[in-house]
C-alpha cells in the first residue's frame, strides 16, 4: 500500500476542511502584512504589527476569518469543491479580513 504525504489534504470531512481554511486564511493575513510592508505602509515587524500595536483588530480579523470558514463549511457541499478552490478562497479571505478589519486609520485597508 502506497502512502502519500498529502493524503490528509484529500479528506472531505468538514472539520479538516475548516482547519485547512483557517491555516491558509492566516497565510493570507500574513500576505497582507507583507504587502503593506513592501509598499512601506508599515515600518514595524510582523509581531509588532499584528499583536502589539493592534491586538483587538487582529482578533477581530481572525474572528471574521473563523466565521467565514464555518459559513463556507456549513453552506457548501465540501465534497464538490476542489482543494485548489478551497485554499485560494481561504487565502483571499484571510487577506481581505486583515485588509478591512486590521488596517491602520487612514490607510483604507490597502
Amino acid at each position: 500500500m502506497e502512502v502519500h504525504f498529502f493524503d490528509w489534504v484529500r479528506s472531505t470531512f468538514p472539520l479538516e476542511r475548516t482547519l485547512v481554511f483557517l491555516a491558509f486564511g492566516v497565510i493570507g493575513m500574513i500576505g497582507h502584512y507583507v504587502t503593506m510592508w513592501a509598499k512601506n505602509r508599515v515600518d514595524v515587524c510582523f509581531v509588532e504589527y499584528m499583536f502589539r500595536q493592534r491586538p483587538h483588530r487582529t482578533a477581530l480579523a481572525f474572528l471574521g476569518l473563523v466565521g467565514t470558514a464555518f459559513t463556507h463549511v456549513i453552506t457548501t457541499d465540501v465534497t464538490q469543491v476542489s482543494w485548489g478552490m478551497w485554499i485560494s478562497s481561504a487565502v483571499g479571505t484571510g487577506f481581505a479580513a486583515d485588509s478591512v478589519l486590521n488596517s491602520q486609520n487612514g490607510d483604507k485597508g490597502e
